[in-house]
């Protein structure tokens, strides 16, 4: 190798700041031995609060890839990459488009590819689903090793075939309990006498921001100065906006869009809450427990998540029962040992991936 780091092309659907897979990913990329390893980033859609200039301090390519609405472009600029990018190892973590990656590196000498899985559902739309179904069913073939975030995500995406569990992780460095950090940041956003909920994510359906609504609808009648942080963008963002206001609770919720100060919004809320449809693993929920945050999460949010700080609620009990959980609170452990204990430290994550990438030379 001439004393070269192995290039990693790592598939990701973005790298912007609010989304786990990217987060997951630069988590790895920023503790690994990046004179042994180093990340390029072919990304299926651009969006602007980004890993971009990160990515690019730390020495890692990006490939954003042109509209597949024209095919042709598509293709010659996939082609591209692949031919001249002579990777020993590709890194999957999407469902989709994987038809048009793994021939094309398997053509130009790629003889690792892996496959990532880290959800239970192939889309949220249901006719997207069975073409992204059809898509990597075609391909399969291309795989050469399988991993997941948790034990369903795996069952999910490989069915009966040999899989490779490794949990999602958070750099403990940056997420940990800092109180002092927590009352600056209510004081910024004026909210400093206020019993504040909050979550981070995408907004989609299987996150169930309906019944976040619900549950602060709830929770301000037991107790008026509560208020909601929402963080992260998303297609049903404006949806959920015209529900509050119509509802009359808009006033209750502050939308923040993406951010990169996610730490100090952990710390600054009382509760941090994921009633979510369906969760690969939830990565956010782990953020919030290593930052002190008491979390309350769905009973689809898998056992791999869950160390410390944190109750399961189920859906079916509604949304007054959730708020009479969340306000009655619970009293918070130090989370550190607990999330080491459990694997989700990026730093022995990242030695684990360097090993494995490393034995593909």
């Amino acid at each position: 190798m001439e004393n070269k780091p192995l290039r990693v092309l790592q598939i990701v659907p973005g790298i912007e700041l609010v989304d786990g897979i990217s987060c997951l990913v630069m988590n790895w990329y920023r503790n690994i031995d990046r004179t042994k390893v180093q990340f390029d980033f072919l990304v299926l859609y651009k969006r602007d609060v980004n890993f971009e200039k990160e990515i690019a301090s730390m020495g890692g390519k990006i490939y954003y890839l042109p509209s597949y609405k024209n095919i042709f472009s598509y293709l010659a600029a996939v082609k591209k990459v692949f031919k001249n990018g002579h990777y020993r190892v590709i890194h999957s973590h999407i469902t989709q488009f994987n038809l048009f990656f793994f021939p094309f590196a398997a053509f130009y000498g790629v003889k690792n590819i892996f496959l990532h899985s880290h959800g239970v559902k192939y889309s949220e739309n249901f006719i997207k689903g069975i073409i992204n179904r059809f898509m990597l069913f075609c391909v399969r073939g291309f795989v050469t090793r399988r991993f997941a975030c948790s034990e369903a995500a795996g069952r999910f995406l490989f069915g009966g075939k040999k899989f490779e569990v490794i949990v999602n992780c958070i750099d403990l460095r940056k997420f940990y309990p800092d109180a002092a950090d927590g009352a600056a940041k209510r004081k910024e956003l004026g909210i400093s006498d206020k019993f504040v909920l909050c979550n981070l994510g995408r907004f989609s359906r299987g996150k169930n921001h309906i019944f976040m609504l619900n549950i602060l609808s709830s929770a301000l009648k037991l107790n008026p100065s509560c208020v909601l942080l929402l963080a992260g963008s998303g297609p049903l963002e404006g949806k959920i906006k015209k529900i509050a206001a119509a509802r009359g609770i808009a006033k209750n919720i502050i939308f923040l869009g993406p951010r990169t100060d996610v730490p100090s919004l952990y710390r600054a809320a009382d509760a941090f809450i994921m009633p979510s449809l369906h969760e690969g693993f939830g990565l956010s929920a782990v953020e919030a427990q290593a930052c002190g945050t008491r979390c309350f999460v769905s009973e689809f949010v898998p056992p791999e998540v869950r160390a410390a700080n944190i109750k399961v609620l189920p859906l079916y009990k509604g949304a007054e029962f959730w708020a009479e959980e969340i306000l009655r609170q619970f009293k918070c452990v130090n989370p550190a040992e607990f999330l080491k204990n459990a694997g989700l430290d990026a730093a022995a994550a990242a030695l684990r991936w360097e090993r494995i990438y490393t034995d593909c030379i």
